[in-house]
């Protein structure tokens, strides 16, 4: 069941997020991700700047795949307030002299809220398997590739934790609950 309460804004917004991150890509270069030495307004620019075509790419089509999930129980606009919000605090915990850059601390926080909904659910053992083994896969790769995986796992704890503080009903009501 879906949630129809927000109409045609729910749609738009991931793929105006999307636009952004290539608009950011081709404008802008690489002085929007952060270091140990770079200014503190580049923690608040990294999550839309990407360090290759491939990298726009990939995170683009899991940034909208994740999200198109998650917006049947948290509203778009909160959902992506909370994700930045993550992303940026995540990013604290990753200072290195090499850039920063990327999506995959929002991507991070939408698959530990994700972990959550999995967890409690009426999944079968072997789509909770399929899931969680996806995400180990996930974490293993980004641990030996290079890339910022404190961030990822920074993300990943906190969007877990919000889900959770969520799922007890203190900051939102369940999409199915009545909306009074």
């Amino acid at each position: 069941m879906k949630r129809t309460d927000y109409g045609r804004n729910r749609m738009a917004l991931k793929y105006l997020i999307i636009l952004i991150f290539l608009a950011v890509y081709l404008f802008f270069g690489r002085e929007l991700g952060f270091t140990d030495k770079s200014p503190l307004w580049t923690h608040f620019t990294f999550s839309f700047q990407h360090g290759s075509v491939i990298h726009l790419i990939i995170n683009s089509f899991v940034f909208i795949s994740t999200f198109r999930v998650m917006e049947r129980f948290v509203r778009s606009w909160h959902l992506l307030l909370v994700v930045y919000f993550i992303s940026v605090v995540s990013s604290f915990s990753a200072m290195s002299g090499i850039p920063t850059v990327g999506s995959s601390g929002m991507i991070y926080a939408i698959f530990g809220m994700e972990t959550v909904i999995v967890i409690f659910n009426n999944a079968t053992a072997k789509q909770k398997g399929v899931f969680f083994f996806s995400i180990f896969f996930m974490m293993v790769v980004s641990f030996f590739n290079g890339s910022s995986f404190m961030v990822h796992m920074v993300s990943f704890v906190l969007g877990m934790l919000f889900y959770l503080v969520k799922r007890k009903g203190y900051f939102y009501k369940h999409p199915f609950q009545s909306q009074c």
